[in-house]
């Protein structure tokens, strides 16, 4: 039996535009299979969320990223070595933004967004292919973002009548975390479209 759990990298996504990642989803659709779940483009320098299961978007990222912190990003995606460090003051986004934002290092989601794609993951137990897009340090650390459906997408993995596959994007820094927390399948999209039959 394949191993339910897909982890790939914001890269092997179609990275910031997570391009590749929806034309798989299409694919899997097209040979027969039931696909949902959450994906996270940017899209004019913000982060958006799609529901796969209706091609609805909307906005997450509520502020925008100067570009001296976006070089400080570039270079740590290209080192990814240890951890990017930035102060998150979830002080000022509240009095800039209201109550529900979430305060992430340099970002400033949209916590009314991220419980509209819970909702996504929760209602989707079903489906063939589960795809969540992404998971990080908001989610394993602070157990905030996509948390705590995630967790529950991971429980109901270990129903022995399930025959679901849940395919992760995650950082590479991350991914160790992950194989503490299940058995994991690193791969790449073409391999999990390559292995899908159809129905």
């Amino acid at each position: 039996m394949p191993t339910p759990l897909i982890v790939i990298s914001p890269e092997e996504a179609g990275g910031a535009t997570r391009s590749t990642l929806l034309e798989a989803a299409e694919e899997l659709k097209r040979r027969g299979k039931s696909v949902a779940g959450v994906v996270a483009p940017t899209k004019d320098d913000r982060r958006h969320l799609i529901r796969i299961s209706s091609s609805e978007t909307r906005l997450l990222q509520l502020n925008e990223i100067s570009e001296e912190t976006k070089e400080k990003m570039k270079a740590f995606k290209k080192d990814m070595k240890g951890e990017m460090e930035f102060h998150s003051d979830q002080e000022g986004a509240t009095s800039t933004y209201g109550e529900s934002t979430v305060a992430v290092g340099p970002f400033i989601f949209d916590e009314a967004v991220f419980k509209w794609a819970r909702q996504e993951l929760d209602e989707s137990v079903r489906v063939d292919y589960l795809i969540i897009d992404e998971i990080g340090p908001l989610e394993i650390k602070r157990k905030q973002g996509l948390e705590p459906s995630f967790s529950q997408a991971l429980s109901n993995l270990c129903s022995p009548d399930t025959s679901q596959r849940v395919l992760i994007v995650a950082r590479k820094n991350v991914w160790p975390v992950l194989s503490e927390l299940y058995e994991v399948e690193y791969t790449t999209l073409q391999q999990v479209v390559a292995a899908s039959v159809t129905k």
